[in-house]
């Protein structure tokens, strides 16, 4: 029964991170839009070159 306790906490632990990894993943994926959509806004002399 302890086992299954154990087993049960750490695959809870391991879930948590999992989804904090995604929300992680989300928010980075949304500042990067974010940012590129201001890149786009104010093009550098680079871009206009190009």
């Amino acid at each position: 029964m302890k086992m299954e306790k154990l087993k049960l906490s750490k695959l809870t632990i391991y879930s948590v991170q999992q989804v904090e990894l995604a929300l992680l993943n989300t928010l980075n994926l949304s500042n990067i839009n974010a940012r590129f959509e201001d890149l786009k806004k104010f093009p550098s002399a680079n871009t206009q070159n190009n």
